[in-house]
């Protein structure tokens, strides 16, 4: 029973006991005060009658004064009757509501009392008088006369609340059970407002305890992100601080500037990380889906993770499970994003065996899927649940031991999620884990499957791609205020053999660019005096039609598509990625021309001051093919040490026989070696090469210079 149910039986109880007790106590009360009342009217009244009827003495004179005396308020009287001396009665005129038998009680009664004057009897519901004649023809007779109390004490008690008792009762009994329903009603809401107030102050005991647990993962969030950051900017300083250190040996300065790169690009993507945070969190994170070939994304994985695994001797490796689609329609950039994180997270917890990546698609359900699988520490099924938290790593041990910022797992879910996508791991300790990423792939089968694929060698001996700058023709202008990227950038044109004229606002480029020709311009978009989109409406209302190229550091999908509507012919994001910056330049500027007749012979600048030392330089000028085939040689057949000793020692004898810009580039060679720079020290040594040709060349002519310089003295 409900605890409403139980509150209106117990209150209808009570009020049915209530109401008896008060109708039994307020019957005795109207009775008492009804007799009180009426007893003491009728008494004085009576007693007025017995002074006039004292002398009367026949029947008909006593009649007549009693029917003249009768007055209103006494209308209750209903019997008055003569008795004979022996009490018996004599005359009686009664009204119907006396019984005979009440008559008869009263009258017997009477015969047993002696009395002298009135006689009061108190005979409930009746109340009577009896008066005594002594004389004339009523000599030794009484009068009794009676009226009833009843009838009027009871018509009162019956119009109690001024309506009969039962109608009084029936309201009386009714307003109490309303009172009673709305008394349980205000006492369930009360119940209820009760458990409403302890659900809510659960709820903030609750919040409380989160927000508690929130604000303490996000503290330790921050102090791990704190040394996350400071971690790479120590190295970062520290190493470039020792790059101005004199005595630091080229292998010492080669390992500065990899490790300078390395912390940086580590940097960018802790920052990267945490702005894709706050952009989930906001809702402001963008999905472009375009199609594109999944195998050219795995091969850049493949490169990448390959020279991870190989910096800690491990394996990996792609496994295709053909068929596969040859080209999806989803969102690259974060695809690979993923991918990365899934790859280098196994890879950072793996010290030893292998780190697989399987690939398989499901035509039945258009799913892809990729499986990470490596043989490292494992996971318990606590840190499983802990590992898709924001903020928060397996364990505070893990991230003591390995770093990282908790952040790569919980943003691939997202993103996987928003591709439509789900992430799920499973683990076993000191065994190792295997990621599942799986993706529902939109108009997969529009572009065919690929049964086969030829895996490209993988150079494994480095992660630091340093590719050589492409020789160009032409003139760009560069808007850009901040000082260190303006250096960044001319270092970077100035490579490719352009002429570059740097401004520090907008409105300088807009001057510059009507007053002179310039085959491209990079425009800085937030600038001081006027920043680059103003510019751009100025160029194009100036009817300027030189390409210009955005450079920001807002990279979102939003600011490319409002720089292309401004007009802005490309975009470059910062950090400036020189690959990109190469790309850009190619797409607009022309090709350098080289002469294919060369008449610039290098010959030595010793001769000019000592003529005498041509017979060393000859012979040195001799030595050199043999020397150029064995450095070519060890370059072919790439064997790095031997190529390293050999253009070390030409750089040493290239300055002593005076060919200073031999030394020079050998130097460079050396470094790019060091730094493990394949595609750079390939292009230096076609320089090298064409430059042995010039000092072969200039034989005859340092001859010439050597008689000029004897004859002279």
């Amino acid at each position: 029973m409900s605890v409403r149910a139980r509150f209106i039986l117990i209150s209808l109880s009570i009020t049915i006991l209530a109401l008896l007790l008060f109708t039994s106590v307020m019957h005795g009360r109207v009775i008492k005060y009804k007799h009180a009342q009426e007893t003491h009217l009728s008494r004085l009244y009576l007693q007025h009658l017995h002074k006039k009827m004292a002398g009367l003495n026949r029947l008909d004179q006593i009649k007549a004064a009693f029917k003249k005396e009768e007055v209103k308020e006494l209308q209750t009287i209903q019997i008055y009757a003569v008795l004979d001396e022996n009490n018996n009665e004599k005359y009686i005129s009664k009204n119907k509501d006396i019984a005979r038998s009440d008559l008869t009680k009263i009258i017997t009664e009477i015969k047993n009392k002696k009395f002298e004057g009135p006689l009061e009897i108190d005979h409930s519901p009746f109340f009577w008088i009896a008066i005594g004649f002594d004389k004339g023809e009523l000599q030794n007779n009484n009068l009794l006369m009676i009226y009833s109390l009843s009838s009027t004490a009871y018509s009162e008690f019956f119009k109690f609340f001024g309506f009969p008792l039962i109608i009084s009762g029936f309201l009386l009994c009714w307003l109490m059970v309303w009172a009673s329903i709305i008394l349980s009603s205000f006492i369930v809401k009360l119940e209820k407002q009760k458990l409403k107030v302890s659900s809510q102050a659960a709820d903030v005991e609750r919040a409380r305890d989160e927000a508690m647990h929130a604000n303490l993962a996000k503290s330790h969030f921050l102090a791990n992100m704190s040394h996350e950051i400071r971690t790479p900017l120590t190295a970062i300083i520290g190493y470039a601080e020792s790059s101005l250190d004199v005595d630091q040996t080229l292998e010492e300065r080669s390992k500065a500037t990899k490790t300078i790169i390395k912390s940086g690009k580590h940097l960018l993507h802790i920052i990267n990380e945490i702005l894709d945070l706050s952009k989930i969190e906001a809702g402001k994170l963008e999905i472009e889906k375009l199609p594109f070939s999944i195998v050219h994304v795995l091969e850049d994985i493949n490169q990448i993770v390959s020279n991870m695994a190989y910096e800690k001797g491990l394996n990996f490796k792609i496994n295709y499970v053909f068929p596969i689609p040859d080209k999806i329609y989803s969102d690259q950039l974060r695809i690979k994003q993923i991918l990365l994180n899934l790859c280098s997270n196994a890879i950072k917890f793996t010290d030893e065996g292998s780190v697989l990546l399987n690939v398989s698609y499901s035509d039945e359900t258009s799913i892809l899927k990729f499986e990470v699988v490596d043989t490292g520490i494992g996971l318990t099924e606590e840190q499983k649940d802990k590992i898709f938290s924001s903020f928060e790593q397996a364990d505070s041990s893990i991230t003591r031991k390995f770093g990282g910022t908790g952040l790569g797992l919980m943003l691939s879910k997202q993103l996987l999620e928003m591709l439509n996508g789900t992430l799920s791991v499973k683990s076993t300790v000191d065994y190792g884990s295997k990621f599942i990423a799986t993706i529902k792939l939109e108009d997969a089968d529009q572009t065919g499957y690929i049964y086969e694929i030829h895996p490209k060698e993988t150079a494994a001996s480095g992660n630091l791609s340093n590719v050589a700058a492409p020789l160009l023709d032409g003139k760009v202008l560069v808007a850009e205020d901040n000082k260190d990227i303006q250096g960044l950038v001319n270092l970077l044109l100035k490579k490719t053999g352009v002429e570059v004229n740097i401004v520090e606002n907008g409105k300088l480029a807009v001057e510059i660019a009507a007053a002179e020709n310039y085959d491209l311009i990079l425009m800085d978009l937030q600038m001081p005096v006027m920043d680059g989109k103003t510019a751009m409406k100025q160029l194009i209302s100036q009817s300027c039609s030189v390409p210009v190229i955005a450079m920001t550091a807002n990279a979102m999908k939003s600011d490319r598509e409002e720089c292309k509507q401004l007009g802005f012919a490309g975009f470059i994001s910062k950090p400036i990625d020189r690959n990109d910056l190469h790309t850009v330049l190619l797409q607009y500027l022309k090709p350098a021309q080289r002469s294919e007749n060369n008449d610039t012979l290098i010959t030595s600048n010793l001769l000019e001051n000592d003529p005498e030392l041509i017979d060393l330089i000859d012979k040195f000028i001799g030595r050199l093919p043999g020397m150029q085939k064995a450095i070519n040689d060890a370059y072919d057949n790439n064997n790095e040490e031997q190529l390293s000793g050999l253009i070390h020692q030409m750089k040493g004898v290239g300055g002593n026989y005076g060919y200073p810009a031999l030394t020079e580039l050998c130097a460079k060679i050396e470094f790019q070696i060091t730094s493990q720079n394949t595609e750079t020290i390939s292009s230096l040594m076609q320089e090298f090469n064409q430059m042995i040709e010039e000092i072969i060349s200039g034989y005859d002519q340092n001859h010439e210079i050597a008689r000029k310089s004897l004859s002279g003295s």
